[in-house]
């Protein structure tokens, strides 16, 4: 009985901790405000959709700051093509699915306008096509397996983690490599297991994983065994130079990775002064579909850490927790380098409903509920005071 009471004292302790760690990085401080930079309106325009196309984007990426690549919610296997600077739609390029294994589009990476990366799914793997959807080379299930001593959760099965298809894959053409979030199972991880490295890097030319690295830290890290909505599971990241910065959507906090070596080396609190605490995550036996919806719908969410090199800055957006009987809300927030805040500013979302980054800001892209047949595009640019 002695026993036994020792091991529960010592099973309370733990959870006490745990539950401590989750409060503390759970909970914002905010660090303050410089207001060194604003967001200037630089251009808006309403753009045509042609005949049998959709005007809601479920993934978009920006080319060389004048063209926009479009997914659409209804249409997941057609990548449109439109041109910014004449506001005029381009071409199209349709995925066929019994010779791509691609079902739906939810992750590419452009790399030119006649190279473009696609991931497969559900047999995982990389595909790359020309401008008219012809293959290029392709990377089976095969190539990307990865072995038990790399990863063993990812070696039983894994896919390019969706990220709410707000962040895709990264390609470094210099050195032939895929920087990628990876999710153990399936695209959609609905249990957020905390000790998988759910970072990969991969050599095209090798076709070989050269390291898996970064398991969960701070809120997702100490939530234990209780889980939310499977979105906000995902990881961010993004890599400049050798390091790269991971973000979550429900955490506060930037950590950076040192990719030579898949060690961390540091992690900075880098919440607005809007951030409020996050909901707790739900217990699985509890967590039904209507419940996990709820808590999603009702929690504050991060999106991506995005880089814009033509202004020196980071910046992402934070959809605030939702208030009844008010709006929602989202904010924009942008870091200088050592990410500090340097600007925000709080929206109501439906005039930021769609965000994509480009080289010196920000476009944002609106519908009309009204008019199936266009989309409006507005333009931001960054600039420092």
């Amino acid at each position: 009985m002695k026993t036994l009471l020792s091991v529960l004292a010592i099973s309370a302790m733990i959870s006490c901790k745990v539950g401590d760690k989750w409060a503390e990085y759970s909970k914002p401080t905010f660090m303050g405000n410089s207001d060194k930079a604003y967001l200037e309106l630089t251009d808006s325009a309403v753009i045509n959709v042609p005949e049998k196309h959709f005007n809601s984007f479920q993934n978009c990426q920006i080319y060389k700051d004048s063209l926009l690549y479009a997914v659409s919610w209804s249409d997941p296997q057609r990548l449109s093509l439109y041109n910014m600077n004449s506001k005029s739609f381009m071409y199209d390029i349709v995925l066929d699915r019994n010779t791509s294994s691609v079902m739906s589009i939810e992750n590419y990476a452009v790399v030119s306008e006649d190279s473009i990366f696609f991931s497969s799914y559900p047999a995982t793997g990389l595909m790359l096509v020309d401008s008219k959807g012809r293959r290029l080379d392709i990377w089976t299930a095969n190539d990307m397996k990865i072995s038990p001593g790399m990863e063993p959760e990812l070696a039983n099965g894994y896919a390019f983690s969706t990220g709410s298809y707000l962040e895709n894959f990264q390609y470094d053409k210099k050195n032939k490599l895929i920087y990628t979030v990876l999710s153990p199972g399936s695209a959609y991880d609905e249990f957020g297991s905390d000790d998988v490295k759910r970072h990969g890097i991969y050599n095209l030319a090798t076709h070989k994983w050269e390291k898996i690295m970064a398991p969960y830290e701070g809120v997702l890290k100490y939530k234990g065994d209780n889980i939310y909505f499977y979105d906000m599971h995902h990881p961010y990241q993004i890599v400049l130079n050798n390091l790269m910065y991971v973000t979550y959507p429900v955490d506060h906090r930037v950590y950076i990775y040192d990719i030579d070596t898949g060690e961390p080396i540091r992690e900075k609190e880098i919440s607005p002064s809007c951030a409020t605490q996050f909901d707790r995550p739900m217990d699985p036996i509890l967590a039904t579909d209507k419940e996990l919806n709820r808590l999603r719908r009702n929690t504050a969410y991060y999106g991506p850490l995005y880089y814009h090199p033509d202004a020196w800055c980071f910046s992402r957006f934070y959809n605030l927790k939702a208030v009844k009987g008010k709006e929602y809300e989202r904010a924009i927030v942008i870091y200088d380098m050592d990410f500090n805040i340097v600007y925000e500013k709080t929206f109501e979302f439906n005039e930021i409903p769609r965000i994509v980054p480009a080289d010196d800001g920000l476009i944002i892209i609106r519908t009309d509920p009204m008019d199936p047949d266009t989309f409006t595009l507005v333009r931001y640019k960054i600039r420092w005071k």
